[in-house]
């Protein structure tokens, strides 16, 4: 993966900030990294996961398909990502390249060797894209039905 042999100077040298830490003026500042923000396309990028969202295991957060990606689903119905899981998955995709993506998983993360990090509890959501497109669209079209219903405004006035 290019993306590691770019990240991987960077890896070292936040590691060896963790272990050693940083004096400064005689402080010694330590320091802990375990959480990346990016898009959820970069996120996919450094976490090994699928880049295609419109086929397979699309999501980093659980294992819905991308065909039932339209259907209401409750969470609690949506099995979860675990740390445990996409270590084995990885593990599997390592072994028989020709089977990725496994369960949405391409290959480790790009940091891989991070001290602190894994791709399941360190990549949170991308607000923006989830909120623009996942509930916002849901979120207006009921607000949108609400006042038809209520007769508050009509279809053709939408």
């Amino acid at each position: 993966m290019k993306a590691k042999r770019f990240l991987q100077p960077i890896i070292n040298n936040l590691n060896e900030l963790q272990v050693n830490g940083l004096f400064i003026n005689g402080n010694h500042l330590k320091f802990t990294f375990s959480t990346m923000v990016a898009d959820n396309l970069a996120a996919h990028l450094i976490g090994g996961f699928q880049m295609s969202f419109n086929n397979g295991y699309f999501c980093r957060r659980c294992y819905i398909k991308s065909a039932d990606r339209n259907l209401p689903i409750s969470m609690t119905k949506a099995d979860t990502r675990t740390c445990i899981d996409y270590d084995k998955f990885v593990e599997k995709v390592i072994r028989n390249p020709y089977e990725s993506p496994l369960m949405g998983i391409n290959e480790k993360s790009a940091l891989e060797g991070l001290i602190g990090f894994h791709p399941i509890m360190s990549l949170p959501g991308d607000l923006m894209h989830d909120y623009i497109e996942g509930i916002c669209p849901l979120v207006m079209m009921a607000l949108l039905k609400q006042a038809s219903s209520m007769r508050l405004v009509t279809y053709g006035e939408i």
